[in-house]
């Protein structure tokens, strides 16, 4: 059995935010929605709630902190690895790391006047979401395996952990479009 919920032009998801959502079995049919459902159980807080400016803004900060990051790698990957470990020759790993940061710097900046979230933007989101997720628990994994783990990893880590969170945020629960009153 499928559950789906209803989602019309002006209307909330489900009435006052009650958790009674409409299940409907077999066939989907147009209008309705599977990853409403969640909001709907959780009684719509969250949904469409962060005003655009905010997700330009954010947007705008990660593609900035990406191109940070890349032009360090790029043009500083010999002095960068002697932070990974003793006899590091991993400078064109660096450097090609680096420049895939670049590319998502690029990539966020051009799409931060763009709808974002839900079924908008979706290529961005979903390529911020995977680097930044997996990116994530790699960092966090390297610091914990560490016996004495370096402040810029925790630093880094981080930076990846809310940079995560936000994308998955806009993959599962942001519409992209602002709603009408």
């Amino acid at each position: 059995m499928s559950i789906w919920t209803l989602v019309t032009p002006g209307r909330e998801a489900c009435e006052n935010g009650s958790g009674i959502c409409t299940v409907a079995a077999g066939g989907r049919p147009s209008g309705w929605r599977r990853r409403d459902f969640l909001a709907c159980f959780l009684g719509n807080t969250g949904i469409n709630r962060m005003p655009p400016e905010l997700v330009r803004k954010a947007v705008s900060a990660s593609a900035m902190v990406f191109a940070v990051l890349g032009l360090l790698l790029l043009f500083a990957a010999e002095d960068l690895s002697g932070l990974l470990g003793p006899e590091s020759t991993n400078h064109p790993l660096l450097q090609l790391l680096g420049a895939a940061l670049l590319g998502f710097a690029a990539m966020n900046w051009i799409a931060r006047g763009s709808a974002l979230g839900g079924i908008y933007g979706r290529a961005v989101v979903a390529g911020n979401q995977t680097h930044l997720t997996v990116g994530a628990i790699l960092l966090l994994k390297r610091a914990l395996e560490t016996d004495h783990p370096h402040w810029w990893l925790w630093a880094v880590a981080a930076l990846y952990g809310l940079g995560a969170g936000y994308f998955n945020y806009l993959a599962f629960f942001r519409t992209g479009i602002e709603k009408q009153s």
